[in-house]
């Protein structure tokens, strides 16, 4: 998950979450590239669906900046793993590399929480329309997981009976 997300979960009170540092393994060198679509804008005026922008009602000034954000956010992340590469190779340590590194770089995370505070997190997520897209991405595929697992009990405490 990027570590931006992580910091996001990190504001729930119902998880408790550990990120395994990049002083001693090395990070994976993936980027998170948001969607166009659920890239919020500070104009209020613009109308969200469940966390999406109306992408044809966008004016071309709003439109032209989602896409430097994008291209920009691409450039600066392939400079900054360039450069946490080349220092790990010239035998500078991880934890000093990691520093070229941004919020949307992947990272390892490891999630606790209990089942209530589960079924409270999830159910939270999928009821606020404004939450941040890729909370409720994570609150989706934790629903998965439960419901796999625990049919029965996901399906009670959800209000399913």
């Amino acid at each position: 998950m990027p570590m931006a997300v992580g910091e996001q979960l990190l504001r729930q009170k119902e998880i408790l979450l550990n990120r395994i540092s990049g002083k001693y393994v090395k990070l994976p060198d993936k980027q998170y590239i948001p969607p166009k679509c659920s890239i919020n804008l500070t104009d209020k005026s613009i109308k969200h669906h469940k966390g999406f922008i109306d992408w044809n009602n966008l004016t071309l000034k709003q439109k032209s900046s989602i896409f430097l954000f994008k291209l920009a956010l691409i450039l600066s992340n392939r400079l900054g793993r360039i450069c946490y590469r080349f220092f790990l190779r010239c035998g500078i340590s991880p934890e000093y590399c990691r520093f070229f590194l941004q919020a949307n770089h992947y990272s390892v995370f490891i999630v606790k929480i209990d089942l209530y505070n589960l079924v409270r997190f999830v159910d939270g997520a999928f009821k606020n329309d404004r939450a941040q897209f890729e909370i409720r991405q994570i609150a989706y595929a934790m629903y998965t997981l439960l419901q796999h697992y625990l049919p029965k009990s996901s399906g009670y405490l959800m209000g399913k009976k």
